[in-house]
């Protein structure tokens, strides 16, 4: 097993070719990063494409506790968690991505979304980006309905999935 870590906005990671000219295949993606949808929508598909067939990829902060936490510009001094509205992306993937295994772990603060199942050949999400930006720039939390997001899933427990882990 090895493990990178690149200090650089993800457009420009993908954009090197860095994972096709070493010829990894991620196992495991984790995301998180600018707090805006398209970034994230951006690099699940990025990390999707670059991934082993069955990869994983965790996205983080797509849960937030309350609507301030969700807008697009972080103001500290109204709110000091940001999720911005990238929660907007697990809305997506729950619509457009049925064939993933999405599950949403209760990790505090605001959630870890792990999907599993990724396939590299898929390009549904990069086909209808256009569409989706149509789509859901300029909705907020409050417009698409907080109880429909939460309703949308469960949460599975982050506690009982650690102590299954560690008695394996």
């Amino acid at each position: 097993r090895q493990a990178y870590f690149f200090q650089m906005p993800s457009d420009d990671f993908f954009a090197s070719d860095f994972l096709a000219k070493t010829e990894l295949r991620p196992d495991f993606s984790f995301l998180d990063g600018m707090h805006h949808y398209e970034f994230l929508l951006r690099d699940m598909i990025n990390a999707e494409a670059a991934s082993a067939p069955g990869g994983a990829i965790a996205l983080h902060d797509c849960c937030p506790f309350n609507a301030v936490m969700t807008e697009r510009k972080w103001v500290r001094r109204r709110t000091r968690e940001w999720t911005g509205d990238v929660w907007k992306v697990l809305a997506i993937l729950l619509d457009k991505r049925p064939d993933l295994s999405i599950k949403v772990y209760d990790a505090a603060p605001t959630g870890l979304v792990v999907i599993e199942n990724a396939d590299p050949n898929n390009t549904a999400l990069k086909d209808q980006y256009d569409a989706i930006l149509a789509q859901y720039d300029g909705v907020e939390i409050k417009d698409y309905g907080v109880t429909k997001f939460f309703d949308s899933f469960e949460y599975a427990d982050t506690s009982a999935y650690l102590t299954e882990t560690q008695a394996l």
